[in-house]
C-alpha cells in the first residue's frame, strides 16, 4: 500500500508491482505500463482501483477520465486526463453510451457493424469491450472471419487505398475507422 500520484492527484492505494517481466507480449509493441482503469467489478478490490479512489476522495473535477491515443508519437504524445475531457483532442462531438453489463469491462452494446457506412447485419446487438489496453479488434471467430471476407484486405496491400471505412453503430451514431486504423500495414504486407 502506498500513495500513487498522477501529476498532483494522489490517493493511497493497494497495488501490485513487478520488478521483472517476460518479453512476450511486451516486446511486440511500445509499452508504457498498466494502470487499471476498469470498472470496480474488475479490480482485485476497491482499495486497488486508482480511478475509483480518486473519484471517491473527491480529488477529481468530475468522476471521469479521458484518453487520447496519438497516431503520430513523433509530434504529439498520447495522454490520459483525469477528471476532465480535453476538447482539443476530440475529432467529433462527444456522446455517451451506457455500460451494458456489470462485468467490470467498459462493455457496451453495438447495433451493428458497417462497411462503407452500410449496415452489414453481421453483429446486431453485439456486446463489445472498449479497452485502452489493446489495439486489436477481436470478436467471435465467425464474425471476424466473415468481416475479414467482406473487407477483403489483400495481403500484398494492393487494395489498401480502395478499402472502405469500418464502422460500429451505437445508438444514432456510427464510429468509423479508416483503413489505417484497422489494417496492420508494414513492410511485409497487410493483415
Amino acid at each position: 500500500r502506498d500513495d500513487v500520484c498522477v501529476g498532483s492527484l494522489c490517493t493511497n492505494v493497494h497495488f501490485v508491482g513487478a520488478t521483472d517481466e517476460t518479453e512476450d507480449p511486451f516486446s511486440a509493441f511500445n509499452f508504457d505500463g498498466v494502470l487499471g482503469l476498469a470498472l470496480g467489478e474488475m479490480a482485485q478490490g476497491p482499495e486497488f482501483s486508482v480511478m475509483g479512489l480518486l473519484a471517491e476522495g473527491k480529488a477529481l473535477r468530475q468522476p471521469l477520465f479521458s484518453v487520447f491515443l496519438s497516431d503520430d508519437t513523433v509530434t504529439e504524445s498520447s495522454e490520459i486526463t483525469f477528471g476532465d475531457i480535453k476538447q482539443e483532442h476530440m475529432a467529433s462531438p462527444m456522446f455517451w453510451q451506457d455500460v451494458s453489463r456489470p462485468t467490470g469491462y467498459w462493455q457496451v452494446q453495438i447495433a451493428d457493424i458497417t462497411i462503407g457506412n452500410r449496415r452489414q447485419h453481421l453483429c446486431e446487438d453485439c456486446q463489445v469491450a472498449v479497452d485502452t489496453g489493446t489495439s486489436q479488434l477481436a470478436g467471435p471467430t465467425d464474425v471476424i472471419n466473415e468481416l475479414s471476407r467482406r473487407l477483403n484486405v489483400k495481403s500484398d496491400c494492393s487494395n489498401y487505398h480502395d478499402l472502405p471505412m469500418l464502422g460500429f453503430v451505437m445508438g444514432e451514431h456510427t464510429l468509423n475507422l479508416d483503413p489505417s486504423d484497422y489494417v496492420d500495414k508494414g513492410p511485409d504486407g497487410c493483415e
